[in-house]
């Protein structure tokens, strides 16, 4: 499921669409687990804003909110949990400023690499793919 969303996303970015609000709740699984991702009703389409921008101070990039949003709902599959369901909103906004990430333990080797943080080469590499 992990390597679908990842190359739908993938594919949507390569048509210059940014999803905008992507999460679990706007991926859906079907008959032998395809999985598809829905709800673009907030989407950034080439150049135009996204339709249900919000402001938010000291914002990530588009693209790399749009990777932190993949790593999340990779995360909350492999994990059955949110990252961070334990704390308030307020420490789960300073844990992402401080580039504090979840406890990965129980992950898969193979998808760590998804969840290393901004700084990883591989994570990188992903960032130009997309």
């Amino acid at each position: 499921m992990a390597v679908q969303i990842a190359g739908g996303m993938a594919h949507i970015h390569s048509q210059n669409i940014f999803h905008c609000d992507f999460s679990c709740r706007n991926i859906f699984v079907f008959e032998d687990w395809v999985v598809k991702i829905g709800d673009f009703g907030g989407s950034k389409i080439d150049d135009k804003e996204p339709l249900g921008a919000e402001e938010v101070r000291y914002e990530l990039p588009l693209r790399e909110r749009e990777i932190f949003a993949l790593d999340c709902a990779i995360y909350e599959i492999m994990m059955w949990k949110k990252p961070f369901a334990e704390i308030t909103d307020g420490e789960v906004d300073e844990n992402y400023a401080n580039e504090v990430l979840p406890n990965t333990n129980g992950l898969s080797v193979g998808i760590l690499f998804v969840l290393v943080g901004k700084k990883s080469l591989r994570r990188r590499r992903m960032w130009r793919a997309l």
